[in-house]
């Protein structure tokens, strides 16, 4: 049994995170990636590093950040896959946790009549809640970013329901991670459904929720989202999430308020 996994990478990520996440996939048991690269400047690091790790370029975009644009390209990318084949939908900055193996998770989701399964995002940051300016190539990540927490519990009203197993409270952002290729999937990954809008179905899903550790707290990432606020709002189908509290909060802190972290279940 094969399991797929589709991402979109910008040339711009850092060749380090990029290593890191196809040698966990591959740990994992995935044996095919489909990958879109967003070209931007030069692109070659990028796409050498991968070639590096035996895994080819599958799509590319220029230009600059559209959602829409990301999520019509990766639905390209896994089109000739049967609908019942399994794929994993993932950033490059996203590392899914499963407590069995790949095949196990499967055979059980097949014999339960499951075909999807949701995760939530936890958000991994250095001691103090520091923004590191670059990744060490040779200290695991989890061991760089030691905090966990939800970032998005800093916009005030905004709801997280979703809960992740082994962890107090229901906090998190959800994630769609792991699916039957039949499913179509919302912007982001956080929902089924198609672009415009997210369903919010429990129909054959399965009932574990998967960590998701997300290493995105690190370099330039103000920039990063300044850009991609900036650019997907002037792109075709813009996505007009606002991510303005969290460019806001990061300009005023030059940090995260570790106040906002989750404690994890002993």
């Amino acid at each position: 049994m094969k399991v797929y996994l589709r991402s979109s990478i910008g040339s711009h990520e850092d060749p380090i995170l990029v290593r890191r996440f196809i040698e966990y996939y591959k740990s994992l048991g995935v044996e095919d990636f489909f990958i879109c690269l967003n070209e931007k400047g030069n692109s070659d690091e990028v796409r050498r590093t991968l070639l590096s790790e035996g895994v080819s370029v599958t799509a590319t975009w220029e230009g600059g950040y559209s959602e829409y644009i990301r999520l019509k390209k990766l639905n390209e990318m896994i089109a000739s896959l049967n609908s019942e084949d399994w794929v994993i939908s993932a950033d490059v900055d996203e590392f899914q946790h499963y407590p069995k193996s790949l095949h196990n998770i499967i055979e059980e989701s097949e014999d339960g009549g499951y075909e999807w399964i949701q995760g939530g995002l936890v958000d991994r940051f250095a001691l103090g809640g520091v923004l590191p300016p670059t990744l060490c190539a040779d200290t695991p990540l989890e061991e760089q970013f030691p905090l966990e927490g939800s970032v998005h519990k800093l916009k005030k009203g905004f709801k997280l329901k979703t809960r992740i197993d082994g962890y107090a409270g229901n906090i998190f952002q959800p994630k769609i991670v792991l699916h039957k290729k039949r499913h179509t999937l919302a912007k982001g990954f956080h929902r089924l459904g198609s672009f415009e809008k997210g369903k919010r179905s429990k129909l054959k899903l399965n009932p574990i929720r998967v960590k998701v550790n997300h290493f995105k707290w690190y370099g330039n990432v103000l920039q990063k989202l300044i850009n991609i606020y900036q650019e997907d709002l002037i792109g075709q189908r813009p996505n007009h999430q606002v991510k303005g509290y969290l460019i806001d909060h990061i300009k005023e802190e030059k940090r995260m308020k570790l106040e906002c972290f989750s404690i994890k279940e002993e």
